[in-house]
C-alpha cells in the first residue's frame, strides 16, 4: 500500500509520471516540467536523434531550462552525498539573543529609518 499523498501534491506527481512515460529519462522529464513538453519535443526534433538525453538536446532548450537542470542535478548530488562534496554540518552555537517583553504596552516594530 502506498503512502497517502496530499491532494495538492497529486497533480505534479501524476504529471511527472506521465512525462516519464513519454520520455523515459528523468532529466528530460524535469526539463519538460520546467519549460513544457512542446519545447522539449522541439529540442528533440532539432537534435535529429531518436532517443536523446538531456545533454544531447541541451543547446536547443530555453536558457532557463539549460540553467535549471544542471542546478537541480548539482543540488540532488550534493544532498545525496554531502560529505563527498565537503558539505558538513556546522556546529550550532548559542541561540540568537532575544528579550521577552512582559508588559502589555503596544510597540512599534517597524525598523527605524
Amino acid at each position: 500500500m502506498s503512502a497517502w499523498i496530499p491532494s495538492a501534491a497529486r497533480r505534479p506527481r501524476a504529471a511527472l509520471k506521465d512525462l516519464y512515460k513519454i520520455y523515459g529519462d528523468w532529466w528530460l522529464v524535469l526539463a519538460a516540467y520546467n519549460c513544457g513538453p512542446g519545447n522539449v519535443n522541439r529540442a528533440i526534433k532539432r537534435s535529429g536523434l531518436l532517443k536523446p538525453n538531456f545533454w544531447d538536446i541541451y543547446r536547443f532548450l530555453p536558457g532557463e531550462t539549460r540553467r535549471y537542470i544542471p542546478l537541480f542535478i548539482g543540488a540532488y548530488f550534493a544532498m545525496l552525498l554531502p560529505r563527498h562534496y565537503g558539505i558538513l554540518p556546522r556546529e550550532l552555537g548559542a541561540s540568537a539573543g532575544y528579550r521577552l517583553l512582559r508588559d502589555a504596552a503596544p510597540r512599534d516594530l517597524r525598523p527605524h529609518r
